[in-house]
């Protein structure tokens, strides 16, 4: 069956352009002014043709398919190469964004397949050198600087305060780091391989770093069930897996898929238990609770429970500090708080010494 995606992004040195056919022709089309969102969309309804093209007074290229001889790519990734052989002319594009290899391999149905020429600036420094506009990369500069700044400023004071709107917009903070470094790879990235000279991007990876360093001071582990375990490390995992498919910076260096499944369930452990209790918006059941047996668990990260009982019978351990623990004996009253998150987590919590 015949792919139907109308062009691939693609860049011919540092002009950015549309590949694209119909029956008859390939057309690299540039773009420019007369080139905008609007336009885009009338040839997705219109389908490709010179004489539109013509009449939209795009500027393309116009290849008869009876005039390649053939194709090659270097694969399906943003920043890998498309080579057109035209007649003795050897074209190259460098595709913008990720394609599938069957969205490719639709889009060249019918062409010979050549091999692909090995690049002399091999792996993601080439292709970063290639495309990147100097003008705009400049302009980016203050980004990791700004999300350093405004990243820290937030998740401390969610921190400290414990409010949810701090907390969003720490969320947000993360997310735009990451998904600046997924859609703009070219300019970002959240890791250099070791071993690799300074390149020139912005790095991302140090403002995400120190926020997740900061939300752990709020870490919350205090369920009363392990059950939801079962779906949040594999949904973690799954993001962490999803970000290393999108990144090609992770790709040079070995062991980095197990890393990104690794972080990326951490990540999901460390902000689960906070997303439960942070938007829970509904008042949650106090109780003063008598404790009936104190204990510290073994192992190198040692925590300090106390045992209460709760009203509906159950006895259950609580995480406290280290500085209430040394306060507390058994037959001390405490107060808890009890409730079932948003995230239908069940979890306890101790405030404080009555």
């Amino acid at each position: 069956m015949e792919n139907q995606t109308p062009w691939l992004v693609c860049r011919a040195e540092k002009q950015c352009c549309l590949l694209a056919k119909d029956e008859k022709a390939f057309y690299i089309i540039e773009v420019g002014k007369n080139l905008n969102w609007e336009t885009e969309e009338w040839l997705l309804r219109q389908g490709i043709s010179e004489a539109l093209l013509k009449e939209l007074q795009l500027s393309f290229e116009y290849i008869p398919k009876n005039a390649l001889r053939g194709v090659a790519l270097d694969g399906g990734r943003a920043g890998d190469h498309v080579y057109l052989y035209i007649q003795s002319e050897k074209r190259k594009l460098t595709l913008e964004m990720d394609c599938e290899k069957t969205e490719l391999d639709g889009f060249f149905e019918g062409i010979p397949r050549f091999t692909a020429p090995k690049s002399r600036e091999p792996g993601v420094s080439g292709w970063r050198k290639e495309r990147q506009d100097p003008e705009l990369f400049r302009r980016l500069r203050y980004v990791a600087p700004g999300l350093l700044a405004v990243g820290s400023g937030v998740s401390v004071g969610y921190v400290i305060t414990g409010h949810w709107v701090l907390f969003t917009l720490t969320l947000l903070c993360a997310a735009s780091g990451l998904g600046l470094a997924m859609a703009m790879p070219v300019y970002f990235t959240v890791f250099l391989p070791k071993g690799k000279k300074k390149q020139k991007v912005r790095d991302l990876g140090f403002p995400l770093t120190v926020m997740m360093m900061i939300l752990f001071f709020r870490f919350r582990l205090n369920w009363l069930t392990y059950d939801p375990l079962w779906y949040i490390l594999p949904a973690g995992a799954a993001l962490g897996a999803l970000v290393y498919r999108r990144l090609v910076d992770l790709h040079q260096e070995q062991g980095m898929l197990f890393s990104s499944l690794i972080l990326g369930a951490f990540a999901a452990l460390l902000l689960a238990g906070q997303i439960n209790e942070v938007y829970d918006f509904s008042p949650p059941e106090t109780y003063v609770l008598e404790v009936e047996d104190l204990r510290i668990s073994t192992g190198k990260n040692r925590r300090c429970y106390c045992t209460v009982m709760l009203p509906d019978g159950r006895e259950v351990d609580v995480s406290v500090s280290w500085s209430l623990y040394r306060n507390l004996e058994n037959g001390d009253f405490v107060r808890v708080i009890h409730d079932t998150g948003l995230l239908g987590i069940e979890y306890a919590r101790v405030t404080g010494k009555e």
